[in-house]
């Protein structure tokens, strides 16, 4: 999952978004974003595919691949 996790972190740092950015932008709290750029939580498919999208890259290259 730590692979995982850094990805989202560079996905948003790719975009100089803040998590605040991101989760205000999305209309999720701020925990549930940190929990996924900690590894301690998998977004559901449905958030996986707003991720992918707001951070203008696939749900695979996102989530599955290496």
């Amino acid at each position: 999952m730590g692979n995982v996790a850094e990805k989202l972190i560079e996905a948003r740092e790719r975009l100089n978004k803040s998590q605040v950015d991101v989760c205000r932008d999305l209309n999720i709290p701020q925990s549930t974003l940190s929990n996924y750029e900690q590894g301690t939580r998998i977004p559901k498919d449905d958030m996986k595919v707003i991720l992918a999208k707001y951070y203008k890259t696939s749900v695979e290259a996102l989530f599955f691949s290496l």
